[in-house]
């Protein structure tokens, strides 16, 4: 069974970066160094506060971070194309308009998929890109994946509140009541989290892994189901890196926070990590 890490109160700073469709909610964690910010993707259907416990981590290591509700998940308004391009320019935009022009990126699962597409798009802004649990699609995946993508559909009863709650628990089985009840609201809140779902399944991730020219680091929890394609996606990528956190499931960011800062200060600081 998975530990989780007892939630602090964080001293984060919050706020709102407009782009071209709407605005974006994002939560700021300040640096003690003149280093570009880690920007930090969460996994669809959550929202930012599942990247507190990492920003908090990385604020600790001297490092700037911003973790932003991807469009049409948290606060942030939706946008017309749900496409995993549409998605990472919007959230170019974003960081555009709050005057930051070079980033690092984390992605968490759909979060890593947006992050690639940040990298292999926006190469001249991406200095470097950690990519914690990215699918490689294939037929297999497509079916299997799929299954639950079906929009919870509203009843009077209420009935659709259990199977948020049900849906989410068995994705996270071990996770605290708080953190269940945290992302079954933000499933509820979601604009459609379905089509993001099938917009990952279409994404290209084995092409745009071979585009990319910034270093990558692939992370994983050891005990999750997309470890084994860890180094596969890693031997795609030019400069790539790939490490597996040991004792660490599905949410390895919010179970392990400071192993997973740990490997991207090290990242950051070209100690070499992983494979």
């Amino acid at each position: 069974m998975l530990t989780w890490v007892a939630a602090e109160v964080s001293n984060v700073y919050r706020g709102y970066a407009d782009h071209a469709s709407g605005q974006l909610h994002y939560r700021y964690w300040g640096s003690r160094s003149d280093g570009t910010p880690w920007v930090l993707l969460h996994h669809s259907a959550s929202d930012s506060r599942s990247l507190i416990r990492l920003g908090d981590a990385l604020s600790d290591r001297g490092l700037a971070a911003i973790a932003f509700d991807t469009p049409g998940f948290g606060m942030s308004d939706p946008i017309e194309s749900q496409s995993v391009d549409g998605l990472a320019r919007a959230l170019m935009g974003g960081l555009h308009s709050l005057g930051i022009v070079k980033w690092s990126v984390f992605g968490h699962h759909s979060g890593a998929s947006i992050a690639l597409r940040m990298a292999a798009e926006g190469d001249e802004f991406t200095e470097r890109a950690v990519l914690s649990g990215i699918l490689l699609p294939d037929p297999t995946d497509r079916e299997r994946l799929s299954k639950p993508l079906r929009p919870l559909a509203v009843d009077s009863d209420g009935s659709h509140l259990m199977s948020a709650w049900e849906r989410v628990s068995r994705y996270t089985p071990h996770a605290p009541l708080d953190v269940l009840t945290r992302e079954t609201v933000a499933l509820l809140n979601a604009h459609e989290p379905h089509l993001v779902y099938e917009e990952i399944l279409r994404y290209d991730s084995r092409t745009d892994l071979g585009r990319v020219s910034c270093p990558v680091l692939v992370l994983c929890g050891e005990g999750e189901y997309l470890a084994g394609s860890t180094p596969v996606a890693a031997a795609l990528v030019g400069n790539g890196r790939w490490q597996l956190i040991a004792g660490a499931g599905l949410d390895v960011h919010e179970t392990h926070p400071d192993q997973v800062a740990d490997s991207i200060a090290d990242f950051v600081f070209d100690i070499r990590v992983g494979q």
